[in-house]
């Protein structure tokens, strides 16, 4: 399937010559855009070059910051640009927000797609593509045509659609007339021209002959509004005269109040054709604009065809669509099983309700054809919840015991929910606000964030399988129980893996902090917080190890949990080589805190924590039946370098020396629960087998996701547009290599 990025320019014309610049190669056209972004360039090619043209805009800090990223095509499957900008060099780029409530009902954006290829068969000139949208808008689609009154009337049928005329293809539960009657909710439809080859340089015969596919015949109203730097009104007047006179131009300048300082518009009659709208563009506002110490700081198009009336088509009819079908989807597993055990449980009605559509949400966003392989994972979160909650008819010795399972299952049911929704919200999320009070902050990277939550969420959901098969080979019975993972976008500076909910519900997430874009080199963050959910998977399975590890002081069980996922992240992601997890976690708590001076004795405490998790790392992989003499040397060694240093000096030194003594007492407590405990023993060994794996699965061709992690790591990027290019690569395999959800 095509991909497709739409990069607009807000107000920036100056720009576009650099944004040719940025992007280059086949298979991307430009377009202006008229309106409010004045520039939009489309790439269009096979998923494997994406990064070619995307990478280079995202990775430019004053580029991106006027961006906005769309991404998949899905639509017409022969859709050409090439061709296309050819024959048809009108482009029409309408954004919908679309009634959340009508896309669960409908099951996908599907309906779109059939709607519009049933309503737009009279409109024979025309070619339309619908592709995924980001941030605030949920769909984009594009119309191509040679009359941008045949784009509006297009556009027209579009924002018609209403909920009756879709209620035939909606489940029979549905009712039109429960108050919500529209399925748009909002729309921007921007008008714009292909400018192929367009430079500051361009003559009236490049316009002419570009405008030749047009209708010469149409006529259009329309204005540029003009925004100068203080003090330079009379310069920019001059300058306007000079080149509008040049270019055999005749304008009116209107001085304007607020947005703008003036309204250009044509001279006489307020009409124009393409091709006077055209050159003055080209000839005149773009050069002035694009001049060294320019005295213009934006210019704004605004065009209208036709006339300022704008009609939607109220001639709309129902149509027939297709709609996926749900047998045996988690929403009826949920419905037929799980409700019934939460009833029991005493979960209210609303609550209930609550879930189901959570479940509905997930199940038809995983279904889509525009967003599907984001979603994954959540589907695997839904089946995991039915299959815990649903499957297992809870037994009750007594009235107590009813009650404390009932009001834990309640708070984990909620904790769960809360946190799936945040997921689900952070999978829509773009560089604008999606519907809530959270923002994530990654305006320079556009559209990056939906790619690194499905690298993240196939990273920890593999690991963790990974080690799963790997214990099951050593020790097969009881297994540990199969758990689904999924990560979201937080505001911690570090990945952190949330504490109780794989217990009960089967289920873990990861708080991942968005920095991570652009610094895929903290990736064994993730593998060391997969580590916590393997744990506590493990302890689930294994009550007696749980008892015993219950037993010791709170210190020493958080050192041996920390111990466990940084001996689990360094046999993942640095197999046979412990230093070098040490070195990548000192690169990741320097680049946390830039700039602040490595003696300060916050930050050396940090890495002093590290330092003592590593040493014992590299302690149990060089001798795990005997690992506290090699600590002690290891120690000594650091000791010898840093006792110098403000850390060891008084009163800090004795809290790292009490530090260094509880972490040896852990090691000792790992080495004697590996001795008494078999199935423990098979855990660690399982952990040293993950490091010579490449998460293969038997019978199956080599996955190389993992290899291509750990040479990033080996070799992390050092550049952000480096770092965008890996992600895209590790999406790419991610996509091609994703497990089938039942």
């Amino acid at each position: 399937m095509p991909l497709v990025t739409s990069v607009l320019a807000c107000h920036e014309a100056s720009q576009f010559t650099q944004f040719q610049r940025l992007v280059s190669g086949n298979g991307v056209q430009r377009f202006l855009l008229l309106g409010r972004f004045d520039h939009l360039t489309l790439a269009v090619g096979s998923g494997e070059d994406e990064h070619a043209w995307s990478n280079p805009i995202a990775s430019n800090a004053r580029a991106a910051s006027g961006c906005s990223y769309v991404g998949r095509l899905v639509g017409d499957g022969e859709f050409d640009p090439v061709e296309w900008v050819e024959e048809l060099p009108l482009l029409g780029h309408c954004s919908l927000r679309l009634a959340r409530r009508i896309l669960r009902e409908s099951g996908s954006f599907g309906f779109l797609i059939d709607y519009l290829e049933t309503r737009l068969k009279p409109f024979k000139e025309l070619r339309w593509a619908v592709i995924s949208g980001t941030g605030w808008e949920d769909v984009t689609v594009l119309f191509f045509g040679r009359s941008f009154n045949v784009i509006k009337r297009a556009v027209g049928v579009l924002r018609a659609m209403s909920v009756n005329e879709i209620a035939t293809h909606l489940p029979d539960n549905f009712k039109a007339n429960d108050g919500l009657h529209h399925i748009v909710l909002t729309s921007c439809t921007l008008p714009g021209m292909a400018l192929p080859g367009w430079t500051p340089g361009w003559t009236r015969e490049h316009s002419e002959a570009f405008l030749a596919g047009t209708r010469h015949d149409e006529r259009l109203h329309w204005a540029v509004r003009v925004e100068t730097y203080p003090g330079h009104w009379d310069a920019f007047i001059a300058l306007l005269r000079e080149n509008s006179d040049a270019a055999g131009l005749e304008i009116n300048v209107s001085p304007l109040f607020g947005q703008a300082d003036a309204r250009v518009t044509p001279a006489g009659d307020k009409e124009t054709t393409h091709s006077g709208l055209v050159r003055f563009l080209t000839e005149v506002m773009f050069p002035i604009e694009a001049m060294p110490d320019t005295v213009v700081r934006t210019v704004e198009t605004r065009l209208i065809p036709e006339s300022l009336d704008y009609h939607e088509d109220t001639t709309a009819t129902p149509s027939t669509t297709r709609t996926r079908p749900r047998a045996g989807s988690c929403l009826e597993d949920f419905n037929r099983q799980s409700k019934n055990v939460l009833l029991s449980l005493g979960v209210p009605p609303h609550t209930l309700d609550a879930l189901s559509e959570t479940i509905s949400h997930i199940e038809d966003m995983a279904g889509d054809r525009l967003h599907g392989e984001e979603f994954t994972s959540m589907l695997r979160l839904a089946d995991a919840f039915n299959t815990r909650i649903g499957r297992e008819s809870p037994v009750f010795s007594d009235l107590r015991s009813y009650q404390i399972q009932a009001r834990e299952t309640q708070i984990d049911i909620s904790d769960w929910q809360m946190t799936v929704e945040r997921c689900l919200a952070d999978r829509f999320r773009g560089p604008y606000p999606a519907g809530d009070s959270m923002m994530v902050r990654l305006g320079n990277h556009p559209g990056a964030h939906q790619r690194f939550l499905v690298v993240m969420d196939y990273f920890g959901q593999q690991a963790f399988d990974l080690a799963c098969r790997q214990m099951r080979l050593i020790f097969p019975d009881p297994p540990i129980v199969p758990a689904a993972l999924a990560t979201f976008i937080g505001n911690s500076p570090s990945a952190y893996a949330t504490s109780h909910l794989i217990r009960r519900l089967n289920c873990g997430f990861t708080d991942v902090p968005a920095h991570m874009v652009t610094r895929l080199q903290d990736l064994p963050l993730m593998a060391h917080e997969t580590g916590h959910h393997l744990f506590r998977a493990f302890l689930s399975s294994f009550p007696e190890v749980e008892a015993a590890i219950s037993s010791l002081t709170e210190e020493c069980q958080r050192d041996i949990r920390e111990f466990f996922a940084e001996c689990f992240a360094s046999h993942l992601c640095f197999p046979g080589v412990p230093e070098d997890q040490e070195t990548a976690a000192y690169q990741t708590i320097g680049g946390y805190y830039k700039g602040i001076d490595t003696n300060n004795v916050f930050v050396r405490s940090i890495m002093v924590e590290i330092t003592l998790r590593m040493k014992a790392v590299n302690a149990w992989i060089q001798n795990p039946e005997s690992p506290e003499p090699v600590f002690d040397r290891l120690i000594n060694e650091y000791r010898s370098r840093m006792e110098k240093t403000p850390l060891f000096l008084s009163p800090h030194g004795e809290r790292v020396n009490e530090r260094i003594h509880e972490t040896r007492t852990a090691l000792s407590e790992v080495r004697r629960l590996s001795k008494n405990h078999p199935e423990f023993d098979a855990l660690m060994r399982a952990l040293a087998n993950c490091g010579g794996s490449s998460w293969s699965v038997s019978g199956e061709p080599e996955n190389e996701f993992l290899s291509v992690c750990r040479v990033m790591m080996k070799t992390p990027p050092t550049t952000g547009e480096e770092s965008l290019t890996q992600l895209d690569r590790l999406w790419f395999i991610a996509l091609r290599q994703m497990p089938q959800v039942s």
